[in-house]
């Protein structure tokens, strides 16, 4: 989890990471391909599960938290089960905003009612 200075929010984080959607104007795709190989990038953007960030240290102050920022956590290629355990997660912290952004929203309804 990071600090960030997006105005619209106070953390990023990032369980899941990439993307198989190609979109052209991707901001995330051309940080991650730039940043391959290192430990936020194993697999460039590549879809890639880090289950060691589920466990990350969360703040205790309320806060707005950037979720998947570098990745597409709605996507029909990822197992159910990583999408359940960043979900089991979100649900552990419940005095946390965490923001979800999607290209996919078709797949939001298999996810509803949302933690």
């Amino acid at each position: 989890m990071n600090k960030t200075r997006i105005e619209w929010t106070e953390y990023t984080w990032n369980p899941i990471t990439g993307c198989l959607k190609g979109c052209e104007y991707c901001y995330a795709r051309r940080i991650a391909t730039r940043f391959a190989g290192s430990s936020a990038f194993p697999k460039g953007f590549e879809p890639t599960f880090h289950p060691e960030r589920l466990s990350e240290h969360f703040p205790k102050k309320p806060s707005k938290i950037f979720t998947c920022s570098m990745g597409e956590l709605f996507g029909d290629w990822l197992p159910a089960w990583q999408v359940e355990d960043v979900f089991a997660t979100i649900r552990a912290y419940p005095q946390h905003t965490f923001q979800l952004l999607t290209k996919q929203p078709q797949n939001l309804i298999k996810w509803s009612p949302f933690p």
